[in-house]
């Protein structure tokens, strides 16, 4: 199976998308609370809305993540829909809309996987002796072979 890199996040990243937006309680589960997905969408709790910075409904949000559907982001380049599948898919913390590197400074996507070479990643670091730490996340799209 070839895959291109949609999006990579850091733990740090990740971290925050787990943490309630109105702070933590005792008396609240955290599956209930309203979070703030890898991108920027809202995630109104398990059962609930998932809405992105323009206030549109994009998915909905189960337990343990999101059901969204796939957006474009041509800023950063990422496509929406590909080859029909233009159907809820589970991003976990990631948005309908997240493209590029999250929270990972001195990292650049230099090749996604998505052209010449598909499935090859390519991540650029400005120091040698940079490493990925146990927790980035990263979201991939499978991709066809030409």
């Amino acid at each position: 199976m070839a895959t291109s890199l949609r999006a990579i996040a850091s733990y740090i990243a990740v971290h925050h998308a787990q943490m309630p937006l109105n702070g933590y309680d005792d008396v609240t589960r955290l599956s209930w609370a309203n979070t703030v997905q890898i991108g920027g969408d809202i995630r109104f709790g398990d059962g609930s809305s998932v809405q992105n910075r323009w206030g549109e409904t994009v998915g909905q949000a189960v337990p343990g993540g999101v059901l969204v559907y796939v957006k474009a982001n041509p800023e950063s380049g990422c496509k929406g829909p590909v080859r029909g599948d233009d159907h809820a898919q589970a991003l976990w913390l990631f948005s309908a809309n997240a493209c590029g590197v999250y929270g990972l400074k001195g990292v650049q996507l230099i090749h996604n996987g998505q052209s010449a070479h598909i499935g090859e990643i390519t991540l650029h670091f400005e120091k040698a002796q940079v490493k990925l730490n146990a927790g980035t996340a990263m979201l991939l799209r499978v991709v066809s072979q030409p």
